[in-house]
């Protein structure tokens, strides 16, 4: 035929290599096409570098050939296994830590927050409507200090040990045991705490803050880096049901635009800021604060502070120094671990229009806890967040749980005891980057004896409730350790560490890994793939040439119709 069509390989009917048997020059038979198509796999089995399949092919025995399709059986099921462990290892995205420590010749000073431990000051309890309240925090004389009364003052020898144990009852341990649900009975401070923090809490922010210990009182003396400054350098953060009015230096608030955080070039105490504060230890409460001094919780600028939960108590009477050394922790979001960059606080609740934060894990699982507790109760509790300058119309009529009402004490405990962060829709991961401070606290007795008188002088004429206490003090010598003390916040040095996380296992890693593997047990190399695009290619253009033949074929073969008994030709 002229115009047949003519293979590869400047062919005529040579279609050979890979295509053909050599003994074969045709391929119009199917069987012949058959062994051609065999004859091309076995050459290709039988020289291929992968170890096992050309065994296979060589041995003459039957049982050879068994033995080797064992072997390379078992082979394969070997790489299959230790190929999926080390697929599963690398979804796992295990991480290594780095730690590292560099040097800054300026770092930014954190925030520092500060409460009293007292919640609200005993003199405003008149304006609380609890009589109950009141009547407990009255001042109570105890006649401890004045031995028996006078009735029982008898001789050492009067009344023996005996008799004196038969006539008092103690409530140890024993007593404790024996009374009905010992373990299930509130302490008497839980009381009133929650007493005192559901009166609060039906109170607005204006007037709860004026109950708490107040920042002009609180804070006697302030410098920062040598220099003075005020109690205008503190901003009121919010009102704590644990301890009140909270104070925060160096804080920017309501994004204002020209105040610009402090930053320190040096280390030290000279360089960092040094308080004298005022604790006013005659208007603590006397069944809710059962310790006298401050909290101090030291932070990022962006990171709302919980001090009921971190921080650190300063008592009276001392000097401490907090010197502080910033860590910087940045992670890594994986599928089993993930956190939350800047990027992605979107899809979590919106901490800086609601309280002036930024994102934290902290805030955002009590800001969720506060919501679904809302959801489920109708109150909020009053031990978290809850910014009511923030609120919807709707969101401020809810009101604070009460919990000396049954039924809503009964709903708070319930949804405590059943509530789950992940279960019932609060996914609040970590940041992907943290910025945190590591301390190293000591302390000396303060004010010194010789220290002590010119304390008094500078001090005499501040303020009317702190003049009474250096009176006292003439009487009193604990008057002032009981109600002054003096604290330092400074950085130990100007090294800050920094936590990364990397990947221990990356794709790199795991595609060498498979490849050592199918070297072991398959003797296979990266060569041994473009092997197999060889013959991949070839059996496409057996197929595809073979199927042009035969239409070739078809279309030599013309068909014809009879009509009419006469014979008609389909051109």
């Amino acid at each position: 035929m002229a115009n047949q069509l003519e293979p590869p390989y400047g062919g005529g009917n040579h279609y050979r290599n890979a295509f053909v048997d050599k003994q074969d020059s045709t391929t119009s038979s199917g069987t012949k096409e058959e062994k051609t198509f065999k004859n091309m796999m076995c050459t290709v089995f039988e020289n291929t570098t992968a170890h096992g399949i050309p065994n296979i092919l060589r041995s003459e025995t039957t049982i050879g050939k068994i033995i080797w399709s064992l072997l390379f059986s078992v082979a394969v099921g070997f790489l299959i296994y230790q190929t999926k462990e080390l697929v599963e290892k690398f979804l796992t995205y295990p991480v290594d830590v780095q730690l590292d420590i560099e040097y800054n010749s300026e770092l930014e000073f954190p925030a520092v927050t500060i409460c009293n431990i007292n919640p609200i000051r005993v003199s405003k309890l008149g304006d609380v409507d609890d009589p109950e309240l009141q009547e407990s925090n009255k001042k109570k004389e105890s006649d401890q200090c004045d031995g028996l009364p006078p009735e029982e003052q008898n001789g050492p020898n009067d009344v023996g040990p005996e008799e004196e144990d038969e006539e008092v009852e103690y409530q140890g341990w024993d007593y404790f045991i024996s009374q009905p649900d010992p373990y299930g009975t509130e302490t008497v401070a839980r009381e009133e705490m929650e007493t005192l923090a559901t009166l609060l809490s039906g109170q607005n922010l204006t007037e709860r803050k004026k109950l708490g210990h107040q920042i002009k009182d609180l804070l006697v003396s302030c410098s920062w880096a040598g220099l003075a400054c005020s109690h205008e350098n503190f901003t009121f953060e919010y009102f704590n049901s644990f301890h009140g009015n909270c104070y925060t230096f160096n804080r920017k608030k309501d994004n204002k635009s020209d105040f610009t955080t402090k930053r320190t070039k040096s280390s030290g105490p000279s360089s960092g800021l040094r308080l004298v504060l005022f604790i006013e230890q005659d208007e603590y409460l006397y069944d809710v604060s059962s310790s006298a001094g401050v909290r101090v919780v030291v932070h990022d600028q962006n990171r709302m502070p919980f001090p009921e939960d971190e921080g650190y108590y300063v008592p009276p009477g001392y000097h401490t120094s907090i010197a502080l050394r910033k860590v910087k922790i940045d992670r890594i979001s994986r599928s089993l671990r993930p956190c939350t960059s800047l990027e992605d606080t979107e899809d979590y609740v919106d901490h800086y229009s609601m309280y002036g934060v930024g994102y934290s894990q902290q805030t955002c699982t009590k800001t969720c806890y506060q919501q679904k507790l809302i959801e489920t109760c109708k109150c909020y509790d009053v031990y978290y967040p809850y910014n009511e300058t923030h609120l919807s119309i709707e969101e401020k009529t809810i009101r604070a749980c009460d919990l000396s009402n049954d039924t809503d004490d009964e709903c708070v405990e319930d949804f405590a005891k059943n509530f789950t962060y992940l279960s019932d829709g609060c996914p609040c991961e970590q940041p992907c980057r943290t910025i945190s401070y590591n301390s190293d606290i000591s302390m000396s007795y303060w004010p010194s004896q010789n220290y002590k008188e010119n304390l008094k002088e500078s001090l005499f004429n501040f303020s009317k409730p702190l003049r009474r206490v250096l009176e006292d003090d003439c009487k009193d010598s604990e008057s002032i350790r009981q109600n002054l003390l003096a604290l330092d916040i400074y950085y130990q040095d100007l090294n800050f560490e920094i936590i990364q996380q990397s990947y221990t296992y990356t794709s790199i890693d795991l595609v060498g890994a498979v490849g050592g593997l199918v070297g072991l047990w398959l003797g296979l190399s990266i060569l041994t793939v473009f092997e197999a695009v060889e013959l991949c290619l070839n059996l496409s253009r057996f197929f595809f040439y073979k199927t042009l033949l035969k239409s070739k074929s078809n279309l030599a073969v013309r068909p014809t119709r009879k009509v009419d008994g006469n014979v008609f030709t389909m051109h």
